[in-house]
């Protein structure tokens, strides 16, 4: 749960996620007018923005990466006011960069391994980049949601495998 701290405010806990609002606003910014050239842009695969609103959600690990290449704010891009965005600890003390640091690269190896395990090893390597690519942000957004629960995250990444 504590990754869900970082990506969501107090108004986003509130509030469902106005993903139209936040896609708007970037297509604003960028000038660009559909899905597929605004995932380019932010360099995903085509399909990505497109399969993350079909889920209800934004394709967060390439937002998130745009947005800081770019000096996006993100209290601009979620229409947040600064004093709305919720502190990043748990009420345990200051959560420091190299928690938070050391949480992520946590994080991004379970994600690896899980894909090590449940990809086809015998998949051509350009293949097999475009899937670890496509799959990575599906399973952070699993581990957000479900946390480090190795089976349900593999369920996760075998399923989504059979979709691309």
């Amino acid at each position: 749960m504590w990754l869900t701290e970082i990506m969501v405010t107090d108004k986003l806990e509130k509030e469902r996620l106005d993903v139209d609002a936040v896609v708007t606003r970037l297509y604003k910014h960028t000038g660009l007018s559909n899905e597929r050239a605004l995932s380019l842009e932010m360099g995903l695969s085509p399909g990505a923005l497109y399969q993350a609103k079909k889920r209800g959600s934004l394709p967060w690990e390439g937002l998130i990466k745009y947005c800081k290449d770019n000096s996006i704010s993100l209290d601009w891009l979620f229409d947040l006011e600064t004093k709305q965005v919720a502190p990043l600890n748990n009420g345990i003390g200051n959560t420091s960069d190299e928690k938070l640091k050391s949480k992520l690269i946590e994080t991004n190896n379970f994600v690896n391994s899980v894909m090590d395990e449940a990809i086809d090893k015998n998949l051509l390597p350009e293949r097999m980049l475009e899937v670890r690519k496509a799959l990575t942000p599906i399973l952070f957004d699993a581990v957000v949601e479900y946390g480090q629960d190795k089976a349900i995250i593999a369920a996760v990444a075998r399923s989504t495998l059979k979709l691309i």
